[in-house]
């Protein structure tokens, strides 16, 4: 089980590999948002399962560990959740109170079809 190495070679795990790509530092070269999803479903034998499952593209996916992680949610603290219900409003769209244009000005002035 422990016996000396026969070949001058080294074997194990190789820190470099030639096969991976490279690029100009601190640069994004690829960038997709994904969505989260709680899920919970029965699998083919009947069993239950609660897990978090990522869209990415047009592609789902799940981690190995995804049941177990999602088991380990817990609940925010409230001022942490208030904070952060937030700044999800700061990133949706503002949306105008009063539309801009007047869809129904080509009906009032007679040239609508």
């Amino acid at each position: 089980m422990f016996q000396q190495a026969t070949s001058p070679r080294q074997v194990g795990v190789l820190n470099s590999n030639p096969e991976r790509m490279t690029g100009t530092p601190k640069t994004i070269t690829h960038f997709v948002p994904a969505q989260m999803a709680a899920v919970q479903y029965v699998d083919e034998q009947g069993a239950v399962h609660a897990t978090v499952l990522m869209k990415v593209g047009n592609m789902w996916y799940m981690p190995p560990n995804a049941e177990q992680w999602a088991g380990a949610l817990k609940p925010l603290a409230s001022w942490l959740a208030k904070l952060c219900e937030e700044q999800v409003d700061l990133q949706k769209p503002a949306v105008p109170k009063e539309d801009v244009v007047d869809l129904f000005a080509s009906q009032a002035q007679g040239t609508g079809t």
